[in-house]
């Protein structure tokens, strides 16, 4: 038993000093691109009704950027209910009669307007989150270097329901995956180098459920990087109702990623409970420390965005646990539920 004691001892400690190289690291994301921002459009996905839509729409009418055009794009058996929301605000669209028996919706929606402005800067948005001014002038500054860029949202819940407080918990584990290093898409914010969706990439798309997923593959096929735009962090805003379904998804996707990272939180998880449970036996204030430092970690990620990041950096030590089961279920699972859809996965 004291072995086991002071081998969790040693454990703590090397986790808050990881922890704190993390943290300290991590502001290096936040950095400002030094690219010069390129003229660029906008698309927006849009399917049902998402919370707080006004102010996603105005956030994206507003950008502080000299030269760009937003465009939502629409399905056709939803044309006559979306345009009428978006006749409102006074924006743009197209409508999608394209048909695809692979892909999801999202998929097929920036195949159908990716083909129309290939010559352009393309920045992907999805119409349930919030975009500060600067985001499309530092994603398109971002693709100096980079073939495309990315940045990962920070959740806003609408109510304090345990599915939407669960869900902020589990949602800053898409930063955690970037800000250890597996840089990857996320598709509720992109943005691609002229010409980048040309003939090859449209078609190896028409496949593929899962945007950012697949986008993330070709960007690593054609040998681009991917830069990340922390200081231009969108908020998710979600009143969610399909808490199970939804992060499945969420993990299905991590796992398309990377196997390695599914089995990585998995790791932690069983480490942090070991550390819990050091804590209950011997009331030794160094087995939580590392409990205490997630947090911190976690508040200072959403800093920018004052009392919300303080719920999701609360639930994600409970969020952590939760994920063992649902990463477990996404990968002995094929189908995942979307929008309403079902579409069955390689995994």
């Amino acid at each position: 038993m004291n072995t086991l004691l002071f081998t969790l001892f040693l454990i703590a400690v090397l986790g808050d000093l990881l922890l704190v190289l993390q943290i300290i690291k991590e502001r290096e994301l936040f950095k400002k691109p030094e690219g010069k921002p390129r003229k660029a459009v906008i698309l927006v996905p849009l399917r049902g009704e998402d919370p707080g839509f006004d102010e996603h729409v105005n956030s994206l009418l507003n950008q502080d950027h000299p030269d760009y055009e937003l465009f939502y794009i629409i399905d056709s058996d939803e044309a006559e209910f979306q345009k009428q929301r978006l006749s409102r605000y006074k924006v743009k669209y197209l409508i999608s009669e394209r048909e695809c028996k692979k892909c999801s919706g999202k998929v097929n929606a920036i195949i159908f307007a990716a083909q129309k402005f290939r010559d352009m800067v393309i920045a992907i948005a999805d119409s349930d989150t919030v975009y500060p001014k600067s985001w499309l002038k530092d994603m398109t500054s971002a693709l100096e270097d980079n073939l495309a860029s990315t940045t990962f949202t920070w959740p806003k819940p609408l109510r304090f329901s345990f599915s939407n407080l669960l869900r902020a918990g589990f949602w800053t584990f898409g930063f955690e995956s970037q800000a250890l290093g597996g840089r990857f898409l996320y598709g509720g914010s992109m943005a691609f180098r002229e010409n980048f969706f040309d003939d090859d990439v449209l078609k190896d798309l028409s496949d593929e459920w899962c945007d950012d997923c697949a986008l993330t593959r070709i960007v690593k096929e054609k040998k681009g990087s991917i830069g990340y735009v922390a200081c231009s962090m969108p908020l998710n805003v979600f009143d969610e109702r399909e808490l199970w379904l939804w992060s499945k998804k969420e993990a299905k996707a991590v796992g398309m990623y990377s196997r390695k990272g599914v089995y990585a939180f998995i790791l932690v998880t069983v480490i942090m409970a070991a550390l819990l449970w050091a804590y209950l036996i011997t009331f030794n204030f160094i087995y939580i420390t590392p409990y205490l430092l997630w947090v911190i970690k976690n508040i200072i990620r959403g800093l920018k965005y004052g009392f919300n990041s303080l719920i999701p950096a609360l639930m994600s030590i409970p969020a952590l646990y939760y994920s063992v089961p649902v990463m477990i279920s996404a990968l002995t699972d094929k189908n995942v539920y979307w929008r309403g859809k079902i579409y069955t996965t390689g995994f």
